[in-house]
């Protein structure tokens, strides 16, 4: 403390100055709180309070991940089952396309094959009809000069590189038989019967060297009883 000689400035001097107590009050004051801050931080209370507030922190991001984790593997899923069904549908296209287009190709097959067929009876037809009126003689197989039945069919065939016999009886056994008679006969079969044969033309007309009155001639293929049709083109 200072002392001056007036009183009552000294009085107010001593007032405004800090003793030793009151710093040490103020000190004691601060450590006070400052201790129970600590103890504070300290509390088990407080301690499971972050915990908790850690835990619930720590398991929503979990599940957040495991959702994000299931969502995008449901899309990925999604996607490939898409992906899947489009290449399935592309695959069934595809297959039914080369089907129909092999269908179409083997009916085009067949079909030209049938019209080779058939322009090659016409062309037997129209090869044997340009003889018509020629001579019949009996074991001749020209066609301009003369044949019989079996040697007209046989040399008329045999322009075409099929191969016959000169007989009408062994003609009955070549290419393949004809069930049904005329209705299902085609022009170029083989029509046989007892002691002829000739060339069907269609139309129920038959082509042969009928006989040395008649010569190569057109008549009905159902003049007489027909004991076999072949056919072998």
């Amino acid at each position: 403390m200072v002392f001056t000689e007036d009183t009552t400035r000294n009085e107010v001097i001593t007032r405004n100055i800090p003793t030793a107590g009151s710093i040490l009050y103020r000190s004691l004051i601060g450590i006070f709180f400052g201790f129970m801050a600590l103890i504070l931080m300290a509390h088990p209370a407080m301690a499971d309070t972050r915990s908790a507030s850690s835990m619930l922190f720590l398991e929503t991001s979990i599940k957040n991940e495991v959702s994000d984790k299931v969502v995008k593997t449901a899309i990925k899923a999604q996607n490939a089952a898409a992906i899947a069904e489009a290449k399935a549908a592309q695959e069934a296209e595809a297959a039914a396309k080369l089907k129909e287009e092999q269908e179409a190709a083997a009916r085009a097959q067949a079909e030209a094959a049938a019209k080779a067929q058939e322009d090659r009876r016409n062309a037997v037809v129209s090869f044997a009809s340009q003889f018509i009126g020629n001579p019949y003689v009996y074991g001749g197989v020209s066609l301009t000069h003369g044949a019989d039945c079996s040697g007209f069919v046989m040399s008329v065939y045999s322009h075409f590189g099929i191969s016959l016999p000169h007989s009408s009886d062994a003609m009955a056994g070549v290419g393949s038989r004809v069930s049904g008679g005329l209705a299902n006969a085609l022009p170029g079969d083989i029509i046989v019967y007892d002691g002829h044969v000739g060339i069907y033309l269609g139309g129920g007309r038959l082509l042969s060297a009928l006989n040395s009155r008649k010569g190569i001639t057109i008549n009905s293929a159902s003049y007489k009883a027909i004991e076999s049709i072949r056919r072998v083109l």
